[in-house]
This record gives structure tokens, C-alpha cells and sequence, in this order.
């Protein structure tokens, strides 16, 4: 399994590696004074950390809020030196539930279609800690979704990892029996560059739980898929799908989910971990012709026939987000 962190990591330098840093051999009599040699350029760059956060005491989540008829939700402050408000590479990063005025006009009502909260919980290494809270209760006017999205992401990071601690629901098989029903857990979605799309992607990839249409295996399975759209054209068409029967999906108990992706017209790359393990991964066209995009972080969004048996939750703790992967 990969390095975890825990919120002791939040913590400074560490005394010893501190301690080695002002040992005897930094300075005093007979220390090299010679300058410090350049950067090799064959070596790439550190990563950079973008943000984290586990949801502990600094980080609130707002009342929810009407902006242009549908409902949002922000969340605000910081638990790990990193704002939720302000640290994102993105114009902005708020949920968005797809539930318009028209299903309800105050935040009471809301509380029929989704449930956003932060909970006190029994943490992925057992502690006790505080985690996101994520549900869809019920289908409204429009294709309803508990996602928070980070809005017009930077055009200039074209790859990124994020990993974060999730927990689906201990019946998610009982409220997805048939073949073809699905979840997301995560997706970015290409802006479209040419005027004409009927939706708001012109490429877009994904990371399912999903029932197969014509199982391999009777058991829910992960899904990696990438879709397309035209001008013009209403719906979309599958790029690419791969799929993992062999490895199975944790219901009711937390796993570590890593997400690495490389947008590139020919030389993309998207890897997917569960628990280390390889789930998927696409090598080749990742992306179409523009780099913008928005990047759906923390997402539980389903079939309709499946919340019509009953709702979809998960929770969510310690959320990482790196410019680029680890070395593995």
C-alpha cells in the first residue's frame, strides 16, 4: 500500500530531520564553502502539494445557497494550511447538486434530494476523526449529482494525482442489481473549444463502480471510460472503456483511491489505484484539442433507476491533491 499520511503529518519539520540540518557538519572550522552545484536538468522537478485537508476543526461547510436558480454549496477555511476557498488552481470549487428552484426554494427542501455534512467517524486507520458526508436521497427535475467540482482549472497543469480515503455505502450492490447501472467516483470533463456541443464536454474520462451489460462476472466492477461529443450532434460516443473484474469493490469499509492522469492529444496517461493496487490505466489520447477543463474531486452521482430503490452515499477523508504523481 502506498505512503499514507495522518494529520501528525500536518506538523512542521521533524525534530530529527531538523537537528541533521544544524549538526556540526553544516558549519564552523573546515566546512566546505563551495557553492552548491546547479540543478540537474535530467532530473525532474519536485512535485508540488496543491492542497490538503482531512475535515478537521477550522474547515465548515456553509449553508447551501441559490446562485443562477440551482443549488450550491461551499466549503471554507482550513484545517492543513491549505483554504478550501482560495487554493485550488481553478476559477472556482463549490458543490454543485443540479437541483434548481424549481425543485425547491429553500435549504429545508434540499435536504429531500441531497445531504452534504461533516461527520465525526471512525477514520481509515480507526482514529477518530472527521469526514465528508456525501448523499443523493432523490432524483430531481435534472440529472441530480453531489459533486464538488473544481471550475476552469488551470490550462496550464495538464496532469495532476489526487488521492483521497473513501468509504461507499455497505449496500451499494442492493441499490445497483441490474446490468448497466452505474457511479461515478471521479471525472474531468474538456471544455468544448467549437461552439454547437449540446453538452458541457467535448471529451471527458471517468472512474465508475459499474454492473456490467454483458458480465464477464455477476459482481459490480471498476470501469475507466472516456467519451466524446460533436458539434451538433445530441448525446456521445464511447472513446474507450477499461474494465477490471479481478479486483472488488469495497462496500462498507474504507479504501485509498488514487487518481494520475497526463491530458495529452497523443502521449495522455490515466492511472487509477485502489488500496496501491492497479485498477486501470489508458496510455495514448487522453484529451481532444483544448486544455480547459473541470475536474469533478469528490463526486457521488448514479443511475436514476438505482436511487429509485434507494440513496447513494459515501464518505470522504484526508484529500491530497499533487500537480503531479508519485515515483513508483
Amino acid at each position: 500500500m502506498p505512503r499514507q499520511w495522518t494529520r501528525r503529518s500536518f506538523v512542521g519539520i521533524p525534530a530529527v530531520a531538523f537537528a541533521a540540518a544544524c549538526g556540526s557538519g553544516s558549519g564552523g572550522p573546515g566546512a566546505s564553502t563551495a557553492p552548491p552545484s546547479p540543478p540537474d536538468p535530467a532530473k525532474p522537478a519536485p512535485r508540488e502539494l496543491i492542497f490538503r485537508s482531512g475535515f478537521e476543526e477550522g474547515v465548515q461547510l456553509e449553508q447551501p445557497r441559490l446562485e443562477f436558480g440551482q443549488w450550491r454549496q461551499y466549503l471554507r477555511g482550513a484545517d492543513a494550511g491549505f483554504d478550501w476557498s482560495t487554493a485550488f488552481p481553478a476559477r472556482l470549487a463549490n458543490f454543485q447538486y443540479l437541483v434548481y428552484d424549481s425543485d425547491t426554494a429553500d435549504p429545508a427542501g434540499l435536504r429531500r434530494f441531497v445531504n452534504t455534512r461533516i461527520e465525526a467517524v471512525s477514520g481509515p486507520l480507526g482514529q477518530p476523526a472527521r469526514a465528508l458526508y456525501q448523499e443523493i436521497a432523490l432524483r430531481g427535475g435534472a440529472a441530480t449529482q453531489n459533486d464538488f467540482i473544481l471550475f476552469d482549472w488551470q490550462s496550464s497543469r495538464t496532469q495532476g494525482y489526487l488521492r483521497y480515503w473513501v468509504k461507499l455505502q455497505p449496500d451499494l450492490d442492493r441499490i445497483m442489481p441490474a446490468a448497466g447501472m452505474w457511479r461515478l467516483l471521479t471525472e474531468w470533463k474538456e471544455t468544448p473549444s467549437l461552439p454547437g456541443h449540446l453538452l458541457d464536454f467535448q471529451y471527458r474520462w471517468g472512474f465508475y463502480v459499474s454492473r456490467p451489460a454483458a458480465p464477464l462476472d455477476s459482481r459490480l466492477a471498476w470501469k475507466l471510460e472516456a467519451s466524446r461529443t460533436e458539434p451538433g450532434v445530441p448525446g456521445f460516443t464511447t472513446d474507450w472503456q477499461k474494465w477490471n473484474y479481478a479486483v472488488a469493490v469495497p462496500m462498507g469499509t474504507w479504501f485509498l483511491l488514487e487518481v494520475e492522469w497526463v491530458n495529452h492529444l497523443t502521449n495522455g496517461r490515466i492511472a487509477i489505484r485502489v488500496d496501491g493496487q492497479l485498477i486501470a490505466e489508458q496510455v495514448g489520447p487522453t484529451r481532444r484539442t483544448n486544455a480547459e477543463g473541470k475536474l469533478y474531486m469528490l463526486m457521488v452521482y448514479t443511475a436514476p433507476e438505482s436511487t429509485n430503490i434507494g440513496p447513494a452515499y459515501q464518505w470522504v477523508d484526508d484529500v491530497e491533491l499533487w500537480d503531479a504523481g508519485p515515483a513508483r
